[in-house]
């Protein structure tokens, strides 16, 4: 078995020739720091601070209820159909 085992035989299919990103990579500058304060909204144990705007919580959930009884179908494009595939 020793005798056919190439160490190179997984190599080749991760060379960047055979992964299609050819692209170099380019090393981007450290972050800068932020600029203004900031400021607490939580306490120690991750309740609001009184006095701190709430977000929705899911604000575009829909659940099936409210969903439609039936959803419409998307409208076929003539110009893109041929006349057989019209009146299919």
């Amino acid at each position: 078995m020793s005798s056919t085992f190439s160490a190179n035989q997984y190599e080749s299919a991760f060379r960047a020739q055979r992964m299609q990103n050819r692209c170099e990579t380019r090393c981007s500058k450290r972050p800068g720091a932020r600029v203004g304060h900031t400021s607490f909204i939580a306490d120690s144990k991750g309740h609001l601070l009184p006095g701190v705007k709430r977000g929705r919580f899911l604000p575009d959930y829909k659940g099936t209820w409210d969903l439609p009884a039936r959803i419409p179908v998307h409208p076929v494009n003539p110009t893109a159909r041929s006349t057989e595939g019209l009146r299919r």
